[in-house]
């Protein structure tokens, strides 16, 4: 079961989301980010330098999917 806490002081609105899955799963997910990231920072220093303005977006949009 998942635990949601929402509190207010008068101003400002604060929510809370917990998550309660297996410390497998969140381990599992730290790792893939890891390797993704990892992975575009690998393939955009490998490339050319005139390479780099051109494929400069489609890397920072697929770092934005993972995120």
């Amino acid at each position: 079961m998942n635990d949601k806490l929402i509190f207010s002081d008068g101003r400002n609105l604060y929510i809370t989301l917990e998550s309660k899955i297996k410390s497998g799963v969140k381990w599992f997910l730290i790792v893939l980010n890891f390797l993704l990231y990892g992975l575009i920072i690998s393939l955009f220093v490998s490339m050319d330098d005139n390479q780099k303005p051109s494929l400069l977006f489609p890397c920072l949009m697929f770092s934005g999917a993972v995120f």
